[in-house]
């Protein structure tokens, strides 16, 4: 199963991590990762590279994790442009996971920033 958090502070999302395969296919056939997988590198881009947002990504391939947070030094105004990406990220999230609910597990955090 691949697991979703995303990471709130106060009413924004701030991050989020995804861990996990889905175990829906084979790899490189398993199109609830695959769409989990474009969904959570679309957000990166446009918030790293469209945004220019200073953030943290870290990916560690052996445990099938990625982690994604804004940096903490940014400001609020900031953190309400990337609402956009995180709030699309979000809401496919949800629909992946109403479609493939034996292989997709969405969940919010409170985090303290």
């Amino acid at each position: 199963m691949t697991k979703i958090t995303l990471y709130k502070f106060k009413n924004f999302i701030i991050g989020f991590e995804v861990s996990g395969h889905s175990g829906y296919d084979d790899f490189g056939r398993d199109i609830v990762c695959s769409a989990v997988s474009t969904s959570s590198q679309q957000t990166v881009v446009g918030i790293k590279e469209v945004l220019n947002i200073k953030s943290d990504l870290r990916i560690d391939e052996k445990k099938a994790v990625l982690k994604f947070m804004l940096s903490k030094s940014i400001e609020e105004s900031e953190i309400e442009k990337a609402q956009v990406f995180f709030e699309t990220f979000r809401r496919t999230i949800c629909d992946i996971e109403k479609q493939f609910k034996k292989y997709v597990k969405l969940e919010v955090k409170d985090e303290i920033y």
